[in-house]
């Protein structure tokens, strides 16, 4: 049986409006510290920039359950430099036994515009990962 590790305990809050990225970062950290989990997300809307998974995860997200990508690129992890950035909301490399799982939507807000260089936006980037699931 895996060990359920809720975002709410580490300061997340599936309010809509509230600022999410490090609640859940912390949450994923102890789901490392401890070998690997179940990060459960329940019911709510979570606003979260780049959400970077860690082996032995498994994301269960409620019945009701929203992730809401930030539309500031300055909350997302940038995967490639230069004139074309690419900017990840869940980002992996090179991870093993990675499953997100439940009746869940992801959507994005309004993005900013940056006229300085072009900005992909991908919600996932999933790349070098053995046994997942989605």
């Amino acid at each position: 049986m895996k060990t359920v590790f809720n975002v709410l305990e580490y300061g997340a809050s599936g309010d809509g409006c509230t600022m999410n990225t490090a609640a859940i970062a912390k949450a994923v950290a102890a789901v490392k510290a401890a070998g690997g989990g179940e990060l459960y997300f329940p019911a709510g809307t979570y606003l979260s920039g780049t959400i970077s998974v860690v082996d032995n995860l498994t994301i269960h997200l409620a019945p009701g359950t929203t992730l809401l990508a930030s539309g500031d690129f300055s909350d997302y992890v940038i995967a490639r430099p230069g004139q074309y950035q690419s900017c990840e909301f869940i980002s992996s490399c090179d991870v093993e036994n990675f499953t997100i799982y439940g009746a869940f939507c992801v959507k994005r807000t309004e993005p900013r515009i940056n006229t300085l260089y072009r900005r992909i936006f991908q919600v996932f980037l999933l790349s070098g990962l053995t046994n997942v699931c989605y």
